[in-house]
């Protein structure tokens, strides 16, 4: 069976024993100790809350993955920038030496086309938290 020593609401660590009298036997009075269901595989690393009910129960459930900030999305947003930057270089840089170029004016087009909409990202209704990123293009 599994035990979960619980700490400010989190797990703090888990123990496996046949029984609870091992975990009190053991631990004393060190800590709250809680059954936990077998279905669950909480990891103390992962922050799972518990919660005592009424009844004196637990319950038990996985943290909620941190939100993304609008720095996260912002510095994402960068870096994609950043990642395509060759593309446009290369191809303007071809168009004004008067060769030619490697993309078509349809795929430099589509490039324009995704660097605005990552530049338009922040504009979207659900920023920073809903962020649908635009794909780039193939070409």
């Amino acid at each position: 069976m599994k035990f979960a020593r619980i700490q400010d609401g989190l797990i703090f660590e888990l123990f496996t024993a046949d029984d609870g009298h091992y975990i009190t036997y053991y631990f004393g009075d060190f800590g709250v100790w809680a059954a936990v269901d077998p279905s669950l595989d909480p990891q103390p690393e992962q922050n799972w809350t518990a919660v005592q009910g009424d009844d004196g129960g637990w319950t038990f459930a996985a943290a909620l993955p941190p939100q993304p900030t609008e720095a996260d999305v912002r510095r994402k947003r960068f870096t994609l920038l950043d990642e395509s930057d060759w593309v446009m270089l290369r191809h303007r840089d071809q168009v004004a030496v008067g060769g030619p170029t490697f993309l078509s004016e349809g795929a430099y087009r589509s490039w324009l086309d995704y660097r605005q909409a990552l530049r338009d990202v922040p504009k979207q209704p659900g920023f920073p938290v809903n962020v649908e990123w635009p794909a780039a293009p193939s070409e």
